[in-house]
């Protein structure tokens, strides 16, 4: 992956270093809580080498951290990401929904959009 970007959560962009620092407010969720992230993701060039050395067959790897009841200290859960790329036409409805509503929220916030937007190289 040459680079990524969480679509309609800039205010909580979070520095990569923070990741790890359970002091950080990254938008947490509460238990049985669940959330649509959408994310623009550009792949790396044919033949490019990422500096994680992930399998050729991994799109990306997906970290999450998560606490236990009770506990003060984050686990860190990384799954990749394998799957290969479906059409809009194969998409579900409920993905075509979310990136439908996410693209008209863009074209509607396109000047405050280009000014807040960071992207994360990988």
């Amino acid at each position: 992956m040459a680079s990524y970007r969480l679509i309609g959560y800039e205010n909580r962009l979070l520095n990569t270093e923070d990741f790890a620092d359970d002091s950080k407010d990254a938008g947490e969720l509460g238990a049985g809580h669940t959330v649509t992230a959408l994310y623009e993701l550009v792949p790396a060039a044919a033949g490019a080498v990422s500096a994680n050395n992930f399998a050729t067959d991994d799109w990306l790897h997906l970290d999450l951290r998560y606490k236990r009841p009770e506990q003060s200290n984050s686990i860190l859960f990384r799954q990749p990401v394998t799957q290969q790329a479906l059409s809009w036409d194969q998409a579900s409805t409920d993905m075509r929904f979310a990136a439908s509503v996410a693209g008209l929220g863009m074209l509607l916030r396109q000047p405050a959009f280009l000014t807040k937007v960071r992207s994360h190289k990988v």
